[in-house]
């Protein structure tokens, strides 16, 4: 079986990277060169002892943010190295230095894997959320160092795909010496697919724990930051997803004919999806500046309030609950 995943996701690979230089438009980052030479498994990384951290996305690396600031308390003489598989997150780690070290994450296959690892001692493994990369955690394994997956969470589609291989998957999780479960539910899926109960526990959403973003200006100076009049109703659009965006200017353009000081903030998920969100606030001739605060956006809306796209694993409405806006 691992064979065949081998060989699925080296084909993957060569057929979707020119799609992931288009859509994260790389060239902006300068990491064109860099992020493929390093999922291919060159690194030029001083060679030692880390402790590694699996995190995908911007997302999940704000989530652990506090983590990885409490974990540096108690092994200050720990190197920290972030694997991750996004630009806007290997440019989070770098802008926020929460690591030692930040790399791209190598293409899953014991090539690039293994290329990794002769520059790099594992002490141990944290994976965070969903991430089940199976050379990479056998490799970690073999060499002896623990693993732990953090927020774990898995969807009832994950759930159903992994029962159709589901001895793999119990491989896989056997490997892993704790699992610390954002819900009951996802604790349960992972003992289904052969994980030992003993070793699971619900520790809930970490996303939940992490400091205020937004503790200061008041809301009137965030207001006036943002251009709006201290008395403007501000009706947020979060985590907005292809389409969304249009049902969110026809309600927001019905709603203005009552609320001549309603103001429009929106905030795709995607960062990249920005272009394409100002070439529909011009065909519905909108006017619009740029800005980059979404955490702070939160803080400033007054209801109402729209969560894209969080049944698909979007922004929760407990992302507003947080600032006392829903």
């Amino acid at each position: 079986m691992l064979l065949v995943y081998n060989i699925l996701v080296g084909f993957a690979f060569v057929f979707i990277m020119p799609y992931f230089i288009w859509r994260y438009k790389l060239a902006i980052f300068d990491k064109v060169a860099v992020g493929i030479k390093q999922r291919l498994g060159f690194y030029d990384i001083e060679k030692g002892k880390y402790i590694l951290i699996h995190a995908s996305s911007v997302g999940e690396l704000k989530t652990i943010t506090m983590f990885i600031e409490k974990l540096r308390k108690i092994f200050p003489e720990k190197k920290i190295l972030i694997l991750t598989m996004t630009p806007y997150g290997y440019k989070y780690v770098l802008d926020k230095k929460i690591a030692d070290k930040v790399v791209f994450a190598p293409i899953d296959i014991p090539f690039c894997v293994e290329k990794l690892f002769l520059r790099v001692i594992p002490e141990m493994l944290i994976l965070v959320e969903s991430e089940l990369w199976p050379n990479l955690i056998f490799s970690v394994a073999r060499k002896g160092a623990k693993i732990v997956s953090i927020n774990s969470r898995m969807s009832d589609k994950s759930f159903r795909r992994y029962l159709f291989v589901k001895e793999f998957i119990a491989e896989i999780l056997k490997k892993i010496d704790f699992i610390c479960a954002r819900e009951e539910s996802d604790r349960k899926k992972f003992i289904a697919l052969g994980y030992d109960e003993k070793k699971a526990v619900k520790t809930g959403n970490m996303k939940y724990d992490k400091k205020s973003e937004v503790q200061s200006p008041k809301s009137e100076v965030r207001k006036k930051n943002f251009g709006f009049a201290e008395d403007d109703l501000i009706f947020v659009a979060g985590s907005t997803r292809e389409q969304e965006e249009e049902i969110v200017i026809n309600v927001y353009k019905k709603l203005s004919e009552d609320f001549t000081n309603l103001r429009l903030v929106i905030a795709p998920r995607y960062p990249e999806r920005c272009l394409e969100v100002e070439k529909i606030l011009q065909k519905e001739n909108i006017s619009f500046i740029r800005k980059s605060q979404l955490p702070t956006s939160y803080s400033l809306c007054s209801p109402p309030t729209e969560v894209g796209g969080y049944r698909n694993s979007g922004t929760g409405p407990i992302k507003f609950l947080m600032h006392n806006r829903l």
